[in-house]
């Protein structure tokens, strides 16, 4: 679980297209589980990312107070986290622990959304919507260490995909 936070800018190439971009901050992570411990038998992680997304937006049907829109684009993502840490169970007698390597700062996700949105009678617009943001490169390479002296260990590889339930304002200037 995380959230996204930032402004985002539109500029209408016609009623129905924009070209949008803004500036963000997300924070993402994940969880690992280890399902034979009774209790702390999970690792979470959550980091916070500076974005700068670039995409087109298309709106269509209803009228000028309802409608559709999908979005299609590109974000560069910068990841503030470090670039090595572990992570254990638990702060005393840790049965399984997650070391973790930063593979890339800088990297590009893309996204798809769709959602409904409207208008208001000045011209503004808003919208509803979800958007799956997905990366086509490893961020973080894991080594999931578990067992006596974390003898046993599996690897993992960290992607940074997410979907979003998203709220956005346009005010018209």
């Amino acid at each position: 679980t995380g959230f996204n936070l930032g402004f985002a800018a539109a500029y209408n190439l016609k009623d129905n297209i924009s070209v949008t971009s803004g500036l963000g901050f997300v924070s993402h992570g994940y969880r690992v589980f280890c399902d034979t411990l009774p209790v702390n038998n999970k690792v979470v992680r959550n980091t916070v990312n500076l974005t700068l997304p670039l995409g087109m937006s298309f709106r269509q049907g209803g009228t000028s107070r309802s409608q559709i829109h999908e979005k299609i684009g590109v974000v560069l993502n910068y990841n503030f986290a470090s670039k090595t840490d572990t992570l254990l169970n638990a702060p005393a007698n840790s049965r399984f622990r997650v070391t973790e390597n930063s593979q890339q700062r800088f990297y590009p996700t893309f996204y798809l959304g769709a959602g409904l949105g409207g208008g208001s009678g000045k011209g503004d617009r808003y919208e509803f919507g979800f958007t799956y943001q997905f990366s086509v490169m490893n961020i973080r390479g894991m080594k999931v260490e578990g067992g006596e002296f974390y003898k046993s260990y599996f690897p993992l590889n960290y992607r940074a995909g997410m979907l979003q339930a998203t709220f956005t304002y346009y005010f018209v200037s």
